[in-house]
């Protein structure tokens, strides 16, 4: 698919999809994608069409052109944000609702890789597995109401839709029928021993940073994340626990 998102500078106020003609692919996505922007507060432009433009009318794949508010109007841009706006073309494409948490960014974070898990949503009984991503395709198995299913990846080619794999079966389920379970995932705890008779704690992972502590030969520190070349840790000192990087050399990681 063809996404092109841009903003606009004359005299008039909204958003709109453009689109090449009507009754394709496109337009359903158009329509989706133009919900999704005027949920957010601009008014709506609609879904037009306009076949003269080069890059519509010379794509192969679906293509759309949102007209994400115009930069002169002092409404659209009080209203400009362009991760909430990044998140509504995502979802009138996709035709689910994301979730774009995020926890603390500036540093990994403590937390196992785990596979992802969905769960029926606003099924009566029970949701189709299909062999592809369409309501045409193939029947090949179904998931009881409530129960949990592997999150395999979304193919571009089956938009709206998520491959899964549930009791052995791998298949296409609708996206708008399917919600991610949240669990807690319990943190990965490692610990390591200093192998270098003094090794410098530095505030940043590497050695052009200021030497904040040491840690010597022998010793146990917790270690809460890795970065190339350096593990950020916990160690004790008569003042209570400190944090930095040292080098990961130097480290022996034990149980």
């Amino acid at each position: 698919m063809f996404i092109l998102i841009y903003r606009v500078y004359t005299s008039a106020n909204g958003v709109e999809v453009i689109i090449n003609a009507r009754g394709g692919n496109a337009e359903k996505y158009a329509k989706r994608v133009q919900n999704k922007l005027v949920a957010l507060s601009y008014y709506d432009r609609g879904v037009k069409v306009n076949s003269g433009l080069y890059v519509l009318r010379k794509t192969t794949m679906p293509a759309i052109l949102c007209e994400c508010g115009f930069i002169n109007n002092e409404r659209d841009m009080n209203l400009y944000d362009p991760n909430k706006i990044a998140e509504a073309i995502a979802e009138g494409v996709l035709n689910m609702e994301l979730d774009t948490s995020t926890a603390e960014e500036s540093k990994p974070q403590e937390v196992a890789t785990t596979d992802k898990w969905f769960t029926t949503k606003n099924v009566d009984t029970s949701l189709n597995i299909r062999n592809e991503g369409t309501t045409n395709s193939a029947i090949v198995g179904s998931i009881s109401k409530g129960a949990k299913f592997k999150f395999n990846y979304v193919n571009s080619d089956y938009l709206g839709w998520l491959c899964i794999t549930y009791n052995g079966i791998t298949g296409y389920v609708s996206a708008k029928y399917a919600q991610e379970v949240r669990e807690e995932v319990k943190p990965v705890v490692k610990y390591g021993t200093v192998t270098a008779s003094t090794l410098n704690v530095r505030d940043g992972a590497g050695i052009e940073y200021n030497d904040i502590g040491d840690v010597y030969e022998g010793e146990k520190v917790r270690i809460k994340w890795t970065v190339p070349g350096w593990h950020y840790i916990v160690y004790n000192t008569k003042n209570g626990t400190k944090e930095g990087y040292v080098y990961a050399k130097y480290i022996e990681i034990v149980q």
